[in-house]
């Protein structure tokens, strides 16, 4: 039997902005992809949602920024606002917080493969939000926090370029404070986002197959 899929879906997972316009289409499943700056955790948040409405499947949404927002996906993202669909449309996004660095760790590098792969076989996308925001240097040696990244950037992206049965997953990261080098080296596609001088909200590629590193008005 053969599946025809929608043109949205072959498009990839978009934004819906001028951002689609720099990416030649969206972000696609088998990749993984880094977005960092202003407002970085309210398109984790619009993304997370779009991919469930436009995929039908389930979605693991790793927050390590406290950012993960219900009403903003139901407002904005769910195709219907009946209790009763907006609350199955939300159990399709399966939410696991981290509280520390540890705690983002062990659940990137062993926990996404390990566990929730294992446990729901219909998650296609993951979500890890604030990569950087439980890191300190009063508390972590900067060699430590290094470490770290480091590890967590492969780990994902071994995991995101992997073929895990019929499953090929999306990966989106997300930090919402800085550029942090090793999720850009490790990334299919980079995105900055920022406002300019006259306070546009504005985006980059920074990394991208295209190699057409030009900013866009959001």
């Amino acid at each position: 039997m053969t599946l025809v899929k929608r043109a949205s879906e072959l498009r990839g997972l978009t934004f819906g902005n001028g951002i689609d316009s720099l990416l030649q289409g969206g972000l696609m499943p088998n990749t993984f992809n880094f977005l960092y700056g202003h407002l970085a955790d309210y398109w984790m948040n619009m993304l997370c949602g779009n991919y469930v409405r436009v995929f039908k499947s389930k979605a693991l949404f790793v927050d390590a920024a406290n950012c993960f927002d219900p009403y903003l996906i139901s407002d904005r993202c769910a195709p219907t606002k009946s209790e009763s669909m907006l609350r199955k449309f939300l159990e399709k996004i399966i939410v696991v917080r981290a509280f520390s660095c540890y705690q983002l760790r062990a659940v990137v590098m062993k926990q996404i493969e390990q566990k929730y792969f294992k446990q729901w076989d219909d998650i296609h996308a993951v979500f890890v939000t604030g990569i950087d925001a439980l890191f300190n240097e009063e508390d972590n040696p900067v060699d430590e926090i290094n470490a770290l990244q480091l590890l967590m950037a492969n780990s994902l992206w071994e995991t995101a370029t992997k073929k895990l049965g019929g499953r090929r997953p999306l990966f989106i990261v997300s930090s919402s404070k800085t550029f942090v080098k090793y999720f850009v080296e490790k990334s299919d596609t980079a995105i900055k986002l920022y406002q300019d001088k006259s306070g546009r909200e504005m985006a980059m590629l920074s990394k991208h197959w295209t190699r057409q590193f030009a900013a866009t008005e959001l």
